[in-house]
């Protein structure tokens, strides 16, 4: 299962849905019951993935200080695109930091672009 599947399977509003994703992927036989359990995984394997991601952010902040104002640029189709998964980072950031954590997000494009050009910069400077 790759992540575009995972995606799709978990926003997937009805167990027809899922069915034509599997089928799409040459699982022709699933019951509604597989694409109950095969939509509970996708789920708990991206939220863990967030909760991890949120761990790591975390972790970040708090080593800077800067738990309380703190912007985080993000550039990636998971955590853009994937169903819920920026919900669940910002809910887990709340869970390890506190309701009133001011950790946020904001999408940068050309993330890995500017992000080399900064590592570079550094080396150099």
């Amino acid at each position: 299962f790759n992540t575009e599947l995972m995606a799709g399977i978990e926003g997937a509003k009805n167990t027809q849905e899922i069915q034509e994703k599997l089928a799409a992927k040459g699982i022709t036989d699933a019951s509604a019951r597989d694409c109950s359990i095969v939509k509970s995984v996708c789920c708990a394997v991206s939220t863990r993935a967030a909760r991890v991601s949120a761990a790591g952010v975390a972790a970040i902040a708090q080593r800077m200080g800067r738990t309380h104002d703190c912007t985080v640029a993000v550039d990636g189709t998971v955590f853009l695109k994937y169903p819920h998964f920026s919900e669940r980072m910002t809910a887990t950031l709340r869970e390890l930091l506190g309701k009133n954590m001011g950790v946020r997000f904001a999408t940068a494009s050309d993330g890995s672009g500017v992000g080399a050009a900064l590592a570079a910069a550094t080396v150099s400077g």
